[in-house]
């Protein structure tokens, strides 16, 4: 008997230790769960604000194309065609830093013919150079003037035009203010109606990725003769652009 006790002396000793331990992850573990915010009252609301301004500024993109029998006349061609329509709108008062080069290129271009047997085949016609610009306009009300002005000084290509607010992110964050305090008065009405109100803000961020600003449509894309351009300013309208802001606030519910 006594080497029986002495065997199952040191196994209960284990076992009460390891219950013993059990116990208190147990109980660290459900005081870590009470401590979550996700296990506290809480309520998520989502405000949205937006504005339409008219717009004040216009992007608009100019460009010239050319064909020549080699590479080095298209190129030749292209750059006096820029130089004279950029100089023109640099006299308009276009600064250096409102126009960008988009896309500047010499390709060689290819028709297609029947050849005897048949079959088609590709026969070069000579080389192609384009050059295109974007190009800022602070003064809305001239956007059509500059553009048909550049048509008529060198360029042949007219893509189109986008009206900005010059400034959107001031536009941006002054909405995203509103919409927070649409979504806080929409989560007092809810926890009003259930005798409770709002406390610690517990998540606060954009919605949907954040605030985000809805230019106005660009013009249609089109080719313009330089040599049909008329005295008349291009008709461009800008109409309005909208910004919207969206926030997502979440607050712990406290009793009143």
């Amino acid at each position: 008997m006594k080497g029986i006790s002495m065997k199952l002396k040191p196994f209960s000793i284990a076992a009460l230790a390891f219950a013993s331990w059990a116990a208190i992850a147990t109980g660290a573990s459900a005081q870590q769960m009470t401590l979550t915010k996700d296990s506290l009252p809480q309520i998520t609301t989502t405000g949205t604000a937006r504005a339409t301004d008219k717009p004040d500024q216009a992007t608009i993109y100019l460009g010239i194309r050319v064909e020549k029998p080699t590479a080095k006349e298209a190129a030749d061609e292209a750059s006096k065609a820029s130089k004279s329509f950029l100089s023109d709108l640099r006299g308009q008062g276009v600064t250096d830093a409102d126009i960008k080069t988009q896309q500047s290129q010499v390709a060689p271009i290819f028709d297609q013919e029947r050849a005897p047997n048949g079959n088609m085949i590709r026969k070069q016609r000579g080389f192609m150079a384009m050059q295109s610009f974007s190009v800022r306009v602070r003064d809305v009300a001239k956007a059509g003037d500059v553009a048909r002005r550049a048509l008529q000084n060198g360029a042949n290509i007219f893509n189109g035009v986008n009206f900005e607010l010059a400034n959107p992110k001031a536009r941006r964050i002054a909405l995203g203010a509103e919409a927070a305090k649409v979504a806080r008065t929409e989560a007092e009405a809810y926890a009003n109606a259930m005798g409770l109100k709002l406390g610690r803000i517990m998540m606060m961020q954009p919605a949907d990725g954040g605030p985000h600003y809805a230019a106005a449509p660009a013009a249609m894309r089109m080719k313009a003769d330089a040599g049909g351009a008329e005295e008349t300013p291009i008709p461009l309208e800008p109409g309005e652009v909208e910004t919207e802001a969206a926030m997502s606030v979440t607050w712990e519910l406290v009793a009143n």
